[in-house]
């Protein structure tokens, strides 16, 4: 009897190691063989390795601001939304369409939705790379630029908070026909700006 309870324990443990190895290495690709190159821990930002240069110059541009002994909340806001976009609508260096990276900069209870969002639209037919052997033809945003900022109140659930309303406008290495302009808003909420709204400008 014993032994039976032992060889039950034992396939228990293994279907258990196994289920969790196939967690984490399909439904987790988005972070294997990850590394950051930067980040700013006391906000929460962090810049994969896998970050252009735009991505790279947008993101020293952010860390700059936020160690500053002043921060200014406008280029803060500023440089979250450009950075937001420079990141989502590069898909050159996305791994699978779960590898939302962008979405760190959305405000959190608005992030599961769009993460979803993101993956069924935009990502939608992006395929994974975690052989390394994609030959897919993808975008890469190569510079952004603020049409304009304004400072505006906004609305959720009957709570006014502080915002900005920023339109951007970006170009791609190649125009493959995505998106290229944008009206972003963010909220402050505590010390943070986040997304909350992203539509198209015309």
């Amino acid at each position: 009897m014993r032994k039976v309870i032992i060889i039950t324990l034992i396939t228990i443990l293994i279907m258990s190691l196994a289920a969790l190895v196939y967690y984490l290495v399909v439904y987790n690709k988005e972070d294997s063989g990850r590394g950051l190159i930067m980040e700013i821990p006391e906000w929460n930002y962090r810049l994969e390795d896998t970050a252009t240069s735009l991505m790279i110059e947008e993101f020293t541009r952010l860390k700059e601001i936020l160690t500053a002994d002043e921060i200014d909340n406008t280029a803060y806001a500023e440089t979250v939304a450009r950075l937001f976009v420079a990141d989502l609508y590069t898909l050159s260096n996305k791994q699978n369409k779960y590898d939302i990276t962008s979405s760190q900069f959305m405000l959190p209870s608005f992030e599961d939705n769009f993460r979803l969002n993101v993956q069924n639209t935009i990502y939608r037919f992006l395929e994974d790379n975690t052989a390394g052997n994609r030959t897919q033809r993808l975008p890469e945003v190569n510079s952004v630029r603020t049409v304009s900022q304004e400072a505006i109140q906004f609305e959720i659930d009957d709570e006014e908070f502080e915002a900005y309303q920023i339109v951007l406008t970006w170009t791609f290495t190649e125009d493959m026909g995505y998106d290229d302009n944008a009206v972003i808003i963010l909220i402050r909420d505590g010390k943070f700006f986040h997304i909350v709204e992203k539509n198209r400008s015309s």
